[in-house]
């Protein structure tokens, strides 16, 4: 491919180092982002096993993949989303309050317009 002027030239190398870029910093997000093994690691390092439940602590995980994948809503009211302490002497349970599930659906767009952008690149 001949390009007639070295401005064309300069402008494409200055899109592709763009592109380049966002793709490296967007692969570590793109890979540990739907990682459970990676959130394991990271709850067993701040003893959240210690204090929450780790089976419902791992259900609660997944749905939030889910909820980001667009797969499933969530609702502060579902008891699935709800974490017992692992102390069963204590029976209360955390959950998500109304306020948190908003947040997590501005995230939920942001990581939409992210992958959608990462994959359109990396298709490039």
């Amino acid at each position: 491919m001949s390009f007639k002027t070295g401005k064309t030239k300069k402008i494409l190398i200055l899109i592709n180092s763009i592109l380049l870029i966002i793709i490296i910093l967007f692969t570590p997000l793109v890979y540990y982002v739907f990682n459970l093994n990676y959130y394991v690691t990271l709850y067993e390092e701040n003893g959240v096993f210690s204090v929450l439940n780790e089976k419902d602590v791992l259900n609660v995980t997944e749905k939030i993949f889910k909820y980001f994948k667009y797969e499933e809503e969530l609702d502060y009211r579902d008891p699935s989303i709800q974490v017992r302490y692992s102390d069963e002497s204590i029976s209360a349970v955390a959950f998500f309050l109304p306020d948190e599930i908003n947040h997590l659906d501005d995230v939920r767009v942001l990581l939409a317009k992210i992958f959608i952008l990462y994959y359109l690149i990396s298709k490039f």
